[in-house]
């Protein structure tokens, strides 16, 4: 965490105080692939505010994700108030222009907007002005904004790839996936050769739950290509998202394993997974699915009352038959308690089932009560 004001960071993931740490996770994991990507870009404002973003994200995850310093960090936060409006100022619209440039260097996205409005007053209508406009919405959280000063961008300087790749970057953050894959399509016709923009259509496909479809796009950039890392990474989350999307029974990210075939098809994915990239957040995912997966495999002890139903019954049929074949009332009398005494005393059937049998059962108990 930075010294001075704190960053807020609610603000930087577009989530309410109030966010489950769920939410938080989803919405990290989700603004961590759209700038990651953008750390490598040859323009230097860009890649400084990409990695800005980048280290500021992994500060609100150690932050907003524990307990303790999250309480601490909403104190201070509230106790910090607002901040205080800024109003610079510079000679000319060049300088405007200049500032607004610096400004975003640093991630001080207030004093950018207001310096890059002051340049399209100063300087006239731009795709550069526009461009540094909508940077400057995104990074307030003002998405909406953005996208109309994005596309005002591109409609002036419709053959500048920056500033496509920066259209594509607002419609990720609104979830605007097939627009995005369609901003990195018109990036590849320019360049087919860039490596970014290839990396760029691999995320959105695994956003569109199309991970198959990346995977054969993103396994020679793995291999040999300049951002091997970078491509290994999203390489990983293809794999563990076709893992995820195996299981047939299944309601968008929550699935239940329900087969032997579905443990192994999921394994291999997932080793896969752990082989080609060494990311932290991957490695944890990987760990998350084996130990699932080793559950779904490994037998636990259940109970299963039909076969209690079936014991009962015997000893009912036995205790009658022992009953009627011994000539001693008294005798019987006493057999048939202690055997009373024996079926009320003993414990429900005990059996051992795979965990994928487990959630089968209760699958199948599940759709019983539902037709019920």
């Amino acid at each position: 965490m930075t010294q001075g004001r704190l960053t807020d960071y609610y603000a930087l993931l577009g989530v309410d105080h109030d966010a489950t740490s769920e939410e938080l996770t989803s919405r990290i994991k989700q603004e961590l692939r759209i700038w990651q990507k953008r750390t490598n870009n040859p323009d230097l404002t860009r890649r400084q505010e990409a990695e800005q973003k980048v280290k500021q994200l992994s500060e609100a995850r150690q932050v907003l994700l524990d307990d303790d310093q999250r309480r601490v960090y909403d104190q201070r936060l509230a106790a910090q108030g607002a901040a205080p409006s800024a109003t610079p100022t510079v000679a000319d619209g060049s300088d405007w222009l200049r500032k607004a440039k610096e400004f975003l260097a640093v991630n001080d996205y207030l004093s950018a907007s207001y310096a890059a409005r002051e340049a399209r007053q100063n300087y006239g209508e731009s795709a550069e002005v526009w461009s540094l406009q909508a940077r400057a919405s995104t990074g307030l959280g003002r998405d909406e904004d953005a996208l109309f000063e994005a596309r005002q961008a591109v409609n002036l300087s419709p053959d500048d790839p920056d500033l496509r790749f920066d259209l594509a970057l607002v419609h990720e953050r609104l979830g605007q996936w097939g627009d995005a894959y369609g901003c990195y399509e018109a990036l590849q016709r320019m360049d087919p050769t860039d490596e970014y923009t290839t990396i760029g259509m691999a995320s959105c496909l695994i956003a569109m739950d199309q991970p198959d479809r990346a995977v054969p796009i993103l396994e020679p950039l793995a291999e040999s290509g300049r951002e091997r890392e970078m491509a290994g990474r999203y390489l990983a989350m293809a794999l563990i998202r076709m893992a995820e999307l195996m299981p047939r029974l299944s309601d968008g990210d929550t699935y239940v394993v329900t087969g032997q075939h579905e443990i192994n098809q999921m394994r291999s994915l997932v080793e896969r997974a752990r082989q080609v990239s060494a990311d932290r957040d991957i490695q944890a995912e990987v760990t998350r699915l084996t130990e699932y997966l080793s559950w779904c495999q490994s037998k636990h002890r259940v109970y299963d009352l039909r076969y209690s139903v079936i014991f009962k019954r015997a000893v009912i049929i036995v205790v009658g038959w022992i009953v009627l074949s011994l000539a001693d009332q008294g005798v019987a009398v006493l057999i048939a308690l202690v055997a009373a005494a024996l079926w009320i005393g003993l414990p429900i059937y005990q059996c051992y089932k795979p965990g994928w049998k487990i959630n089968q059962m209760s699958r199948d108990e599940s759709g019983r009560a539902g037709a019920a």
